[in-house]
């Protein structure tokens, strides 16, 4: 009995002290003629309540698809400077390769049952890259969240692109003109 009253203490203090975080799964995948950029994002309690409501847009306590395709839209227009690629220290212009995906997770209401949006970019792979060519990834996606960070890289066509594991993978909520970064090598 102690043991179980352990165990659901610090399983409520876990998932407590995640409520305000948001997780960021990045991608980059290189391939012989196009860089592939994919930010998968969970939002948790506090960030997906918040947007939840934005969603919600005639307060019925349902998230319609017209209101979730109308949110994807802005969505896309918000966010989309929000992420910038580098490499070799030279900005890489991304382009939306299609609207964000919202997955409300099987809850179509409001409140804080998490959302996942993902985001997909592509790029024209650089010229003349060499061996230990420098990937950085600018994040500035829900500033004011705290992260959770994590990035996957992937060569295709013979190319080999390996992340680079962060210092830390937990990021404080950035503060004005602060960004998070993830980095991958040729």
């Amino acid at each position: 009995v102690i043991l179980l009253l352990l165990i659901s203490t610090l399983t409520g203090t876990a998932h407590d002290l995640f409520r305000d975080y948001v997780q960021h799964r990045v991608r980059v995948t290189l391939s012989s003629n196009h860089v592939d950029l994919t930010v998968a994002l969970t939002l948790f309690e506090v960030e997906a309540e918040r947007e939840r409501a934005r969603m919600d847009v005639d307060r019925d306590g349902r998230i319609q698809r017209t209101e979730l395709s109308a949110y994807g839209a802005g969505l896309a227009a918000r966010l989309t400077n929000q992420v910038r690629l580098l490499v070799e220290g030279r900005v890489v212009e991304l382009s939306p390769l299609h609207e964000p995906e919202i997955d409300l997770l099987g809850d179509e209401r409001p409140g804080e049952a998490h959302v996942r949006v993902n985001l997909f970019f592509f790029a024209t792979k650089p010229a003349k890259l060499i061996d230990g060519a420098e990937f950085v990834i600018e994040d500035r996606l829900w500033p004011a969240s705290p992260a959770l960070l994590n990035l996957d890289a992937e060569g295709l066509d013979g190319a080999v692109l390996e992340a680079v594991r962060p210092p830390d993978p937990i990021s404080r909520a950035l503060r004005e003109g602060q960004t998070r970064t993830l980095r991958a090598r040729l």
